[in-house]
């Protein structure tokens, strides 16, 4: 960062990279790894990109078009392993998309009472009725957690309640009466 003292401050080119890693950080989040991880990523890639950089190009340009293209690359070294072309490797490249892609509501069975405790089975609703609903109506913003509450994953307390909570005012606004449930 020695190259940007003489233009700029170095808490400006902090800022910038920020800004950047920001603009990308939720585009680039896939399977396990969160918002938060990919901002990282995207920042220590910033960070990374200032050796290359030429002072007569505007920095923001440069640092987005760098740590998108890394991002992109972060990516595809993550999702796919393409240096086995095995029968076994193919087989590991689907578990590992598998891993990566959240779960259809469909292959979750009727018969898991993790979304909602104590549902009477013979109630005249199915759990697969609600798991449909509560998946075509929860916030896009909430759905990882919701597939982890669904997988009994580890969630802090205030996260599940939040989606809990959450998940209850789509069964209230839906007429679905949990107590009856």
């Amino acid at each position: 960062m020695k190259i940007h003292k003489t233009k700029m401050a170095e808490n400006e080119v902090l800022s910038i990279i920020e800004r950047v890693a920001d603009r990308y950080a939720y585009k680039f989040r896939f399977g396990y790894h969160e918002v938060e991880d990919i901002k990282q990523e995207a920042i220590i890639i910033g960070l990374e990109a200032l050796k290359r950089y030429d002072e007569s190009l505007p920095l923001e340009n440069f640092l987005a078009r760098h740590i998108r293209n890394r991002l992109i690359t972060f990516v595809r070294d993550n999702y796919y392993r393409r240096d086995v072309s095995s029968s076994t490797g193919a087989r590991l490249n689907e578990m590992k998309q598998a891993l990566m892609n959240p779960a259809g509501i469909d292959s979750i069975p009727d018969t898991n009472p993790a979304l909602l405790y104590e549902i009477d089975l013979d109630s005249e609703i199915s759990l697969r009725d609600i798991y449909n609903m509560v998946d075509s109506q929860i916030d896009p913003r909430l759905r990882e957690d919701f597939l982890k509450l669904l997988e009994k994953g580890e969630l802090t307390q205030n996260r599940r309640v939040n989606i809990i909570n959450h998940i209850f005012d789509i069964l209230d606004r839906n007429g679905i009466n949990r107590e009856e449930l």
